[in-house]
């Protein structure tokens, strides 16, 4: 799926599950923890909507501090080819 696909499905589950109402104020950049778009408890949530689009379980070794800071980091971390 191409990169910007994954950014743009990202963006769309979080405006759908925190019923942002314009979703032009939330870019790839936005900070989603530290502006408090999520909070932790929604982080489960999105790591099992990740596996659904990756078609494949998150391994321990891939949940760092700071992978979900934002739409770009997220995706970077979860679905650039050059992931460890």
């Amino acid at each position: 799926m191409p990169m910007d696909a994954v950014k743009a499905q990202i963006k769309e589950w979080i405006v759908d599950k925190k019923k942002i109402a314009d979703a032009a104020t939330l870019d790839g950049s936005t900070p989603l923890l530290d502006a408090k778009i999520l909070k932790s408890v929604d982080i489960m949530d999105l790591i099992i909507f990740i596996e659904f689009l990756r078609d494949a379980p998150l391994h321990v070794t891939e949940l760092k501090p700071g992978a979900f800071h934002s739409i770009d980091v997220i995706a970077q971390n979860f679905f650039s080819s050059g992931r460890t």
